[in-house]
């Protein structure tokens, strides 16, 4: 069975996202500094599950960001998908086969991403830097001045080119329609050639890496727990890094 789970806010917690008296360990260290938390019992319900599972983290960073992860660092997850499934590393190797697909899926976009900035800045008041450009994916910050109403606006726009533009907070996010979490999911499932895959998720960006799967999981207090989500999701009763353990406890238990 496939295990795929999101990185950020379901699995590890900055501390601007942690409660009082929640009793967490670092897991992601930057500069030697630790900036990503999780319970010590999320953390060994994790290592069970890299044995009893197809293991795959699913995340919209990239691979530097991603490697500073304990669980990631030292090489015990075989499948890491990175930039919203735009690339994938299969035991820290990156599969040129799926970049060829990737390649051919981003064609069908009318525009290029080049263009697609363009317009961002042209179109979008309120747009004050851009934070990451990769090949396919852009990621922008936004101000106070941001219109959400031209936002909804654009956004149709940008769909009739092929691309999704979707904020989420003070981040503005432009990528390719036809590649998401989902697409890249499937892509792991044909080659393990295996039907059973759950999910763990808790934003905008995981629902069709959710959609793929026969369960799926979130957390309570999640931007997923707000939206009106068209298929079943079992949710956490705890919010945080103690809902993500109480998950991945549940996922354990049901898995024998």
């Amino acid at each position: 069975m496939i295990f795929s789970t999101d990185l950020d806010r379901t699995l590890l917690f900055s501390r601007r996202w942690l409660r009082p008296g929640d009793g967490v360990e670092p897991a992601e260290f930057k500069e030697g500094k630790p900036i990503g938390f999780m319970t010590a019992g999320a953390l060994g319900c994790l290592r069970l599950l890299q044995q009893k599972t197809i293991f795959v983290v699913n995340t919209m960073r990239g691979i530097d960001q991603a490697s500073r992860v304990s669980f990631i660092a030292d090489g015990s997850c075989r499948y890491v998908l990175c930039q919203n499934g735009l690339r994938l590393y299969i035991d820290g190797v990156r599969d040129q086969r799926w970049e060829r697909a990737v390649s051919r899926l981003a064609a069908s976009c009318r525009v290029g991403l080049t263009e697609a900035v363009e317009l961002v800045w042209r179109e979008l008041p309120g747009v004050e830097t851009l934070s990451k450009r990769y090949e396919y994916l852009a990621v922008f910050f936004v101000g106070e001045a941001f219109s959400d109403k031209t936002y909804r606006k654009q956004r149709k726009r940008f769909a009739k080119s092929g691309w999704d533009l979707y904020r989420q907070g003070k981040k503005l996010y432009v990528a390719p329609i036809t590649v998401n979490k989902g697409v890249a999911l499937s892509y792991i499932q044909e080659l393990e050639q295996t039907a059973r895959v759950w999910g763990f998720g808790d934003s905008y960006f995981d629902l069709p890496m959710l959609s793929a799967c026969e369960r799926r999981f979130s957390l309570i207090g999640s931007d997923l727990w707000r939206m009106n989500i068209r298929m079943p999701v079992a949710f956490s009763r705890l919010p945080g890094a103690n809902g993500s353990e109480e998950i991945l406890r549940r996922v354990c238990g049901a898995l024998g």
